[in-house]
């Protein structure tokens, strides 16, 4: 008779979390609060039987996990005085406990011997991370997109022949203040375009330079000139000096319980074993240096960024630093055409006295290219090539790689289309500020960790 085999497998995974956001922004003080919960539990169970002539075997695997993620963050600026110097500073708390439980059986029979093994395990790990930025800072960076869509806005009525000179400045102002509150409308309506663009049309109709009628369909219509409105318009120079603190804790324990039965003629043996180990890895470190934020909207259609931060370590390794710069570029070509370059660069080198053989120094470089084309106020189409190069030495060799330097290269290139069911417009905003006090509350994509 040939072997029969049989498995049953099924699986299950659960999962939710929850979400809590606040912001407080005015002229002197902006803070930001957010926190998110996040749970997700699978199970897995794979029973197999394998029969012949000469024996047969029944093996179940059963395996349970669950993974708990709480993270939150607070940041802030605060400007005393009229002066451009405030205190700016971030603080992000983020802890987890993945936990694994798993149950292994295996029967075999022979005409003149049995075996049966079990294998019970669990493996916990608990972790959490603090990190907390603290500065003081020179200049201000504003959020001015509502004014250039209200500027975009004008040349458009005025291309159209609607409008007979310029629009008042009160006029501007308040539209500028109702391309800020888009997002109300968002939130609030169903159909938020309908409801968003009957308040323009009711500031637009009380300005004399305003020919003839204007609803909110129309205006609609007219503002679709939709490219410059995703580009980021964060305008001003800021100079900050900072201190940068980081520490982590992760505690593992992993218990592993074995038995195995031997059953020959009459007589049993059992071999049983148990094993645990506790593990608990500590890291912090501590940076302080200099920060320039450079955002400058060069026209209607062009803006330029820039970041760059020079940072030392504190304490007794502190012969080394990290430096990384940021630039990147947006030029909206026509209405539904942007062009956008990002060039990230770093630089570190580790302190001398660690004799660190896996991160001695290291040099990289990126640069990625992006044509945007957006077909309408829903939909766009995004192709991408990034390539990017790093040169790392260790200071002393080893064996895996005795020559101590190494050098990779990638490139990547995708197409994306994207589709909004709701919501009124496709954003490609890069980073987040605050709107007036303008500290911003994310670090950006490039490494810091020393």
């Amino acid at each position: 008779m040939d072997d029969q085999s049989s498995s049953r497998v099924s699986w299950s995974e659960v999962s939710g979390g929850l979400t809590g956001y606040w912001l407080f922004d005015s002229e002197n003080l902006g803070l930001e609060a957010a926190a998110r919960v996040r749970g997700t539990g699978n199970f897995f169970d794979n029973k197999t039987r394998t029969r012949s002539d000469y024996y047969h075997q029944v093996s179940s695997d059963l395996d349970r996990r669950a993974q708990e993620s709480y993270d939150a963050n607070l940041s802030g600026a605060y400007y005393p005085t009229e002066r451009p110097i405030g205190l700016i500073g971030t603080g992000l708390l983020s802890a987890g406990v993945y936990q694994y439980w798993y149950h292994d059986e295996s029967k075999v029979g022979y005409p003149e011997w049995a075996n049966q093994q079990i294998t019970d395990g669990r493996e916990a790990n608990m972790r959490y991370d603090l990190s907390g930025e603290l500065g003081l800072g020179w200049g201000r960076v504003r959020d001015a997109s509502g004014i250039y869509r209200a500027h975009v806005l004008e040349i458009r009525l005025r291309e159209l022949g609607r409008i007979n000179g310029n629009l008042s400045d009160e006029t501007l102002r308040e539209v500028a203040e109702l391309m800020y509150r888009e997002r109300e409308f968002q939130r609030r309506y169903e159909r938020d375009d309908k409801y968003f663009w009957r308040e323009v049309e009711s500031v637009l109709k009380k300005d004399p330079a305003l020919i003839g009628d204007l609803d909110a369909f129309a205006i609609e219509r007219i503002n679709e000139y939709i490219a410059p409105y995703s580009i980021s318009r964060w305008s001003g120079v800021r100079f900050s000096m900072l201190l940068y603190g980081w520490h982590q804790n992760y505690i593992e324990r992993n218990t592993t319980i074995y038995t195995r039965f031997d059953y020959l003629a009459d007589t049993t043996y059992v071999e049983h074993s148990e094993i645990s180990d506790h593990s608990v890895y500590h890291g912090e470190y501590m940076l302080f240096g200099p920060r320039l934020e450079v955002n400058i909207p060069l026209s209607w259609n062009v803006q330029f960024t820039g970041d760059s931060r020079f940072e030392k370590p504190i304490g007794p390794a502190d012969d080394g630093f990290f430096w990384t710069t940021l630039l990147s570029g947006a030029y909206a070509v026509h209405d539904r055409w942007i062009i956008g370059y990002t060039l990230i660069h770093n630089r570190f080198i580790h302190d001398p006295k660690d004799r660190n053989m896996d991160n001695g120094q290291s040099w990289g470089v990126e640069h990625r290219f992006d044509v945007a084309y957006y077909i309408e106020q829903s939909l766009s189409i995004t192709a991408s090539i990034q390539q990017s190069q790093d040169l790392a030495w260790n200071y002393v060799p080893n064996l895996e790689q005795p020559h101590y330097k190494r050098h990779n290269s990638s490139y990547w290139a995708s197409l994306q289309v994207t589709y909004l069911i709701s919501g009124s417009r496709i954003s490609s905003t890069s980073r987040s500020y605050l709107p007036r006090t303008s500290h911003q509350m994310q670090l950006y994509g490039y490494p810091r960790t020393y």
